[in-house]
């Protein structure tokens, strides 16, 4: 394979991956912004750490 297309390819790859990237995104902001954190009471907007911190280690390895 000629280096101008292991370029292009390469490139293709960090396309797609940024485009996941920015799916889980608006993925993990859409569950932020989900009923499960609107339960009418003083816990309203508390999420669970761990459900976060999880959505965020599978967006850190699309980008790896």
């Amino acid at each position: 394979m000629n280096f101008i297309k292991q370029l292009q390819e390469e490139t293709q790859e960090k396309s797609c991956r940024i485009i996941d990237a920015q799916e889980k995104i608006n993925e993990t902001l859409r569950y932020l912004n989900s009923d499960k954190f609107r339960c009418g009471n003083a816990l309203d907007g508390y999420v669970n750490i761990s459900d976060v911190y999880d959505r965020i280690m599978i967006i850190r390895n699309i980008l790896a």
